[in-house]
């Protein structure tokens, strides 16, 4: 299986990513990933409570989406409140330590 690399933007080093996470507020989560060479992260996602619990959700609802049209409404809305949520919380944290 090929494994894939990036690059850091700070120092130009080439490393397979390994995702971290961080509590950085009580109930919200950061998961980065971190140059090994000069320690630059990059923010993959920041969740709270709600937003995990959505994401689990929308996994679940995945597997059934084809076969229930209530199901795929859910997903979409799930979707949605996930991805509004996320912004508020880039936004709001504004990460890269």
């Amino acid at each position: 299986m090929k494994q894939t690399m990036v690059k850091c933007d700070d120092c130009h080093a080439v490393f397979v990513p390994e995702q971290a996470s961080k509590e950085i507020d009580p109930g919200i989560e950061w998961t980065f990933i971190m140059c090994p060479r000069c320690g630059a992260r990059y923010t993959v996602t920041i969740t709270d409570a709600g937003m995990r619990s959505d994401l689990s959700r929308i996994k679940t609802l995945g597997k059934t989406v084809g076969k229930d049209p209530k199901a795929f409404k859910q997903y979409q809305t799930l979707r949605e409140r996930v991805k509004e949520r996320s912004t508020e919380l880039r936004s709001k944290y504004n990460l890269r330590r």
